[in-house]
């Protein structure tokens, strides 16, 4: 089959009006409607949450929220939405809101459509040490609560990012009367930046109730971005943060931008855009740490060469049956050739104590390009996700690659 392994379905291309550049991947509910956010497009070029309703063999979509900007509204959801078991939407807005660094918002259906409120604009105190510009997707506590990080704000060092102080934040929101409360739980950089800095991806609650991500620099100032990942657990009424692997030591893996996941093991699992050589040749790398004593143990399962394999894994990882991994790389796939370099989907298989990986999608113009995004499985086991540009609308687009 050309172009890929698995067959592929274009589900819905982005035009701009109805959307443009889905920088994150998809939900799904139980009656099989997908869920997702695009960062910029739509009636004010500010973003959109959308839904593809399946009808037959195709998709309807309908706009479940048009982002206004202003005081009162969020601006460039680049992270994805999760969904409560009441059929809420909840997400985040890199801009806007009543300070203009960004917001948490809630879509509640109402009637034929959803309701949309701000549930917290950050920057809300001086210096945003509330944190500022969330980027990532947010996660449910077992307290009912909403945690999430913000890129950058806190009570860290200054000169982080542009005029701001502070390297990012992982907040609370505890629902509180009509209302939540917002808590920073952490602040990254405070000091010479060890604990990393500018964490933009999700998190993840592990089995110990601790809460596991990444942030994207460890080493400000330096020819290179490194990365960090990171343990928050609770201690009393304090957070205390654990750096479970710094990879300024000198593990080559570089802007790590989306979360980690679990293996089944306990193991943890993530992707770094840079990384598996030197800074300059460096073409992506997927990793693991594996627990060793009181600490982990970090080792590279796969290093990208950037021909027909792939190129700069932006989105995080999947984990499907007898421990295969399924992620996508944003370049790569076609080598040098005239077709382009426009991203793949790959798959990541345990042999013997090594990993055996294999390209099972290469995206064409024709079929949207850079996918960003993470993966996710439907009941039936197809894998769903976004490409960021192209496609026949133009600027994106859903895709489903069936087993």
């Amino acid at each position: 089959m050309p172009n890929g392994r698995l067959p592929y379905t274009d589900l819905y291309n982005f035009d701009r009006g109805n959307g443009a550049e889905p920088q994150s991947g998809v939900i799904i509910d139980k009656t099989g409607g997908i869920y997702g956010t695009t960062e910029h497009g739509g009636t004010d070029d500010l973003g959109t949450v959308f839904k593809l309703t399946p009808s037959g063999s195709s998709y309807t979509e309908n706009f479940v929220y048009d982002f206004k900007g202003g005081l009162l509204d969020g601006e460039y959801p680049s992270g994805g939405v999760i969904l409560d078991g009441n059929g809420a939407l909840y997400g985040t807005t890199d801009r806007g809101g009543e300070h203009g660094y960004g917001t948490v918002f809630k879509l509640t259906p109402s009637g034929s459509g959803y309701a949309e409120s701000v549930l917290y604009s950050f920057c809300a105190n001086s210096n945003c040490t509330d944190g500022a510009n969330p980027r990532g997707s947010l996660v449910f506590g077992k307290d009912g609560a909403l945690y999430g990080a913000t890129a950058t704000g806190g009570e860290g060092v200054a000169g982080c990012w542009s005029s701001l102080k502070g390297c990012g934040t992982i907040f609370r929101l505890m629902p509180s009367g009509s209302g939540y409360t917002e808590t920073v739980l952490y602040s990254f950089c405070a000091t010479n930046c060890a604990d990393g800095a500018f964490p933009n991806g999700g998190l993840v609650f592990g089995k110990d109730g601790a809460l596991y991500g990444t942030t994207s620099k460890s080493c400000i100032g330096q020819n290179h971005d490194c990365g960090t990942v990171f343990k928050l657990k609770r201690s009393g009424l304090r957070y205390s943060e654990t750096t479970l692997y710094n990879f300024a030591k000198g593990g080559y893996g570089n802007f790590l931008v989306a979360g980690v996941i679990f293996d089944k093991e306990g193991a943890l699992w993530g992707t770094a855009f840079y990384g598996g050589g030197e800074y300059d040749i460096s073409l992506g790398s997927v990793f693991k740490l594996t627990r060793s004593g009181s600490g982990y143990s970090q080792s590279f399962v796969y290093k990208f060469k950037g021909g027909s394999d792939g190129s700069y894994p932006y989105g995080g990882l999947v984990l499907g049956k007898h421990g295969m991994l399924y992620g996508t790389t944003a370049e790569g796939g076609h080598g040098n050739s005239t077709s382009g370099t426009f991203g793949t989907v790959f798959t990541l298989t345990p042999s013997g104590s090594s990993y055996r990986h294999r390209v099972i999608h290469r995206f064409t113009s024709r079929q949207g390009t850079n996918p960003q995004g993470g993966l996710i499985f439907d009941k039936l086991g197809a894998l769903y996700g976004t490409a960021a540009w192209r496609g026949n609308g133009g600027w994106g687009t859903v895709f489903k690659l069936s087993p």
